[in-house]
């Protein structure tokens, strides 16, 4: 109940400041001495309750808008603060994957192997880490939301090359293809999750890994 009184109050204090605005302009008091000029009488009183009237609307107007941005522009801070404290977790758990090979990450063949089970096997965590964040997304600022979709899109074209590659989580089992094949397919797919590690530095400030 505090709350609304407040946020009553809030709006009386806006509308109040508007109609004040409106009424004492500039171009109200002109039009009223160039009325008394032209037509050479005072300023009937229907024109003030004219003008006051029209001061209630566009003031009312006005002050809606004002609590519309500010509410929506709450909402937003407020969804990019919880974005940017989930970011942080989830950047720390695909680094986690690269830990065994800093800071140039893996390179050879076997290395990248490794590095893609490891990848794989973490997905049973992190995707649900990044679905929380694209669930927020929609009520971001448009940075943070442009920001998250980057992340978004470059882990899944990661996953999309290592899984078929490594088959079902913590299988163990060979490649799907041969070495020569799957060589420049694990460095791509290694591009792509470092892509999603910088988008995510955006968002947590990281620079591990």
């Amino acid at each position: 109940m505090s709350g609304m009184w407040r946020d009553f109050w809030q709006y009386v204090r806006t509308f109040v400041k508007y109609w004040v605005r409106f009424v004492a302009a500039p171009t109200v008091t002109v039009a009223f001495l160039v009325w008394q000029v032209f037509k050479s009488a005072n300023i009937p009183t229907w024109a003030f309750w004219l003008v006051a009237g029209l001061g209630v609307f566009i003031a009312g107007f006005l002050a809606w808008r004002d609590e519309h941005v500010r509410g929506y522009a709450d909402g937003r801070l407020a969804a990019d603060l919880r974005i940017f404290d989930k970011a942080r977790p989830l950047r720390r758990m695909l680094a986690a994957s690269l830990e065994l090979w800093p800071p140039a990450g893996p390179q050879s063949f076997e290395e990248l192997a490794l590095w893609s089970k490891r990848f794989r096997n973490g997905q049973e965590v992190t995707e649900p880490a990044l679905k929380e964040l694209v669930d927020l997304r929609p009520d971001a600022s448009h940075t943070v939301k442009r920001v998250v979709g980057a992340a978004r899109d470059a882990y899944y074209l990661a996953a999309d090359i290592v899984n078929p590659l490594v088959g079902p989580t913590y299988s163990g089992g060979p490649f799907a293809v041969d070495e020569a094949v799957a060589l420049p397919r694990l460095r791509t797919a290694l591009a792509h999750l470092r892509q999603s590690l910088t988008a995510l530095d955006e968002l947590s400030g990281g620079d591990e890994g």
